[in-house]
Parts: C-alpha cells; sequence; structure tokens
C-alpha cells in the first residue's frame, strides 16, 4: 500500500495514526478498484477543512517530503508540505514549522491556487511548485524540469491513491 512505510515517520510526529493505539477511527478510506487506501487523520482533516482533496494533498505530501515533517529543501521551504515562509504569510498561518500548520497552510495554499486557476489540476500544482507568476508567465506548466517532474510525480501517486486521473482531484467542498 502506498502509505504503508511513511506512515510511521508521519504518525511519530503528528501522533499515532494507529486506531487502536488512539482508541478512535484515524483513517480516511478512499475506496478504489480493488484496494482501500488510507490517508492519515490529520492529512484528511486539514485538507477537508479548505476544500481540497485529501488523496491529492496525501500525494503532494509523499512526493515533496516523502511524509517527513522535518524536511527541508535548499530553498528554504519546510515541513511535510514543503511550505516556504512567504507562502505561510501568505495565507495566514503562523508556526509552519510545525505539522499540522504546515498541512494547514499548504492546504490553503492550494485553495488559493484551485480558485486562480479555475480548477485546472495541473496549473495548480505547477503554481504550487514553481508559483503562480511562472505559470502566467509561461501560459501553462513552465518549461522546468522540476516542475514538470513535479506534476507528473504527484499524478502518479495520486492515481495510485484512488485508482482515478487526476483530472478527477476535486475541491470546493467542506466536511460536514
Amino acid at each position: 500500500m502506498l502509505l504503508a512505510g511513511a506512515v510511521a515517520r508521519f504518525g511519530a510526529s503528528l501522533g499515532s495514526v494507529d486506531p487502536a493505539v488512539r482508541g478512535e477511527e484515524s483513517w480516511y478510506e478512499i475506496v478504489t478498484p480493488g484496494e482501500q487506501v488510507n490517508i492519515p487523520e490529520e492529512i484528511r482533516q486539514a485538507a477537508l477543512a479548505e476544500g481540497v482533496d485529501p488523496a491529492l494533498v496525501a500525494a503532494i505530501v509523499e512526493v515533496e517530503s516523502g511524509f517527513n515533517p522535518a524536511a527541508l529543501s535548499h530553498k528554504g521551504a519546510v515541513g511535510l508540505m514543503q511550505v516556504l515562509p512567504e507562502t505561510a504569510t501568505l495565507v495566514g498561518v503562523a508556526g509552519h514549522h510545525e505539522p499540522q500548520a504546515n498541512l494547514k497552510a499548504g492546504c490553503r495554499y492550494l485553495r488559493l491556487l484551485f480558485e486562480d486557476f479555475g480548477g485546472d489540476v495541473e496549473l495548480v500544482l505547477a503554481a504550487y511548485n514553481a508559483g503562480p507568476g511562472a505559470v502566467y508567465k509561461s501560459g501553462g506548466i513552465p518549461p522546468y524540469r522540476e516542475t514538470q517532474a513535479f506534476v507528473l510525480r504527484v499524478e502518479e501517486a495520486y492515481r495510485r491513491l484512488t485508482g482515478q486521473p487526476l483530472a478527477t482531484a476535486r475541491f470546493g467542498f467542506w466536511a460536514p
């Protein structure tokens, strides 16, 4: 299963994600062809609070940080969703080094990008990686090797999680 190896690292930093240890349901189950995929509750909650598809957020976390909450890029992006300090400020989230705040900042930024790019998931991902200015300037996915690879890797992870193409990722819904 996609998240099996990552959950141990992720769960250790956010509290146990094992329902038996927590004594409550802590998984969001997505029924896919032939299997169920589990998404850590913290990702599910952060995504739904901003109206973003939890499976898309899980795919981004896998690609951006490998579920390592201490991940740090050479550009200064930190945490599970590799949030830059200026992005956290833009979306009004303090303490973006902490896993929950990092998820909140990344999900809020994704929501803003979904609104800006009319729900075009590939453009949203390109903007998440290269910045919206680069997407506007190029009129699509910028011709940056890193950005093109990022979009493809997230698409592959999303397909493994859901059995669906990236274009089916949803936004604009909220948890009841």
